[in-house]
């Protein structure tokens, strides 16, 4: 940055350090104040929308000397020279320092795993389901050791054997050669379950626990040479314990984790229970829609059946209006034809004579038939509140 100063930024410094209470010397003071503020020489304040200006020490110092301050080492004394200062002094830390902290990774986490009862850990699955089955042969999703994989195995193995006897539909998920990459691990799909409505995805695998991120040697590199390096705030570490999760259409996906005191096998009665409430929210929201498609189709029926209401109160009415209009026009030209009598001469006798037969047959009284169907069964106050109703707007359709 160019640290010095133009005639503007001087002049706007000096009115500030002097007389800031007086008018300010240029319409455009605000453009130098910013500037001075770039570099350090004053503060600009926005507090309760009020635009205000403070000189710094620097500043002060500046309008006094004509320069900025200098340090012992002989160099400015601002804001960013201590930054680029203190970036330094980092940059020359000792390497080793900073490739011990580079060698430290993300272990797993010592954490405690249930014990299964002698009976349980030694148990073998002889013949066993497909689910089981293709477990054992690809244990990818389990921990490595042993104990780890017989714990997997035996809560799988009672999983399927209480869906069974609960009446579920079991179907047997292929295990993949290696885990489903993702962090965190959310295991890979065991089972599907169905108590006749809902289907539930259970999903097994190792639990991954969220630590504090340990920044790697290149992330390392990239912070010595550009000063700042992006990376995660958090790295999942496995440990050792085995995660059931459940995934449905509705609701969001359930998570159980087996503890020191709960091995994974204990939680089978849970995810049976969590199954059938599946399905009773399948059914519930079912029948939730039965009933909005019943109370439409009763809606729709009946505005069809006010409709035709409507439209056959409208066919007697149209029909007394059109007996009105007719017969006052008939009215007029009868009057019409009076007149004409009484003005005209011998030479109109024809014409009086054939108007008189035309009236004769346009008159609505003479000849008249009533319009079709029973008496309208809509009242006149009905019809006359449902004319002054407005007609409904976008949001009502909608709400309706």
């Amino acid at each position: 940055m160019d640290w010095k100063l133009n005639s503007a930024q001087k002049t706007i410094l000096d009115w500030l350090c002097t007389s800031p209470e007086s008018a300010p010397p240029t319409d455009s003071w605000k453009h130098a104040a910013r500037a001075l503020q770039g570099r350090e020489l004053v503060s600009i304040s926005r507090a309760g929308g009020k635009y205000s200006v403070a000189v710094t020490d620097v500043g002060r110092h500046m309008h006094q000397h004509g320069e900025y301050p200098v340090d012992s080492a002989g160099g400015r004394q601002t804001r960013q020279a201590g930054r680029k200062a203190h970036s330094a002094a980092g940059s020359h830390a000792s390497k080793e320092a900073r490739t011990a902290k580079a060698s430290v990774q993300p272990k797993p986490m010592v954490v405690t795993p249930p014990v299964l009862s002698p009976e349980l850990a030694s148990r073998r699955f002889l013949r066993p389901h497909p689910v089981v089955k293709a477990l054992r042969d690809r244990p990818v999703a389990l921990p490595a050791d042993v104990a780890g994989r017989q714990r997997g195995l035996l809560a799988a193995d009672l999983l399927v054997a209480a869906a069974i006897e609960a009446g579920f539909t079991v179907t047997a998920h292929e295990q993949p050669k290696k885990r489903t990459s993702g962090s965190p691990y959310t295991g890979d799909p065991l089972v599907t379950l169905n108590a006749g409505s809902a289907e539930v995805v259970v999903r097994i695998g190792e639990y991954d626990r969220q630590v504090e991120h340990v920044k790697t040697e290149e992330e390392l590199k990239r912070e010595r040479r550009s000063g700042y390096s992006w990376s995660r705030r958090w790295d999942y570490v496995p440990t050792g314990l085995i995660c059931l999760r459940l995934y449905t259409r509705l609701g969001t996906p359930t998570r159980l984790v087996e503890t020191v005191w709960k091995p994974l096998h204990e939680f089978i009665p849970r995810v049976v229970h969590l199954v059938q409430l599946a399905t009773e929210k399948e059914i519930q929201l079912e029948a939730s829609h039965r009933q909005h498609r019943r109370r439409e189709e009763e809606r729709q029926k009946a505005a069809q059946l006010l409709a035709q209401r409507r439209e056959h109160y409208a066919q007697w009415e149209k029909k007394l209006l059109e007996g009105v209009e007719s017969w006052e026009r008939t009215k007029q030209m009868r009057a019409y034809l009076h007149e004409l009598k009484s003005g005209s001469g011998p030479e109109s006798a024809d014409f009086i004579s054939w108007a008189g037969e035309y009236i004769e047959q346009l008159d609505p009284v003479e000849g008249f038939e009533p319009p079709e169907g029973e008496i309208p069964d809509l009242t006149h106050g009905e019809e006359s509140r449902m004319r002054s109703k407005p007609a409904p707007g976008l949001f009502d359709l909608w709400r309706t």
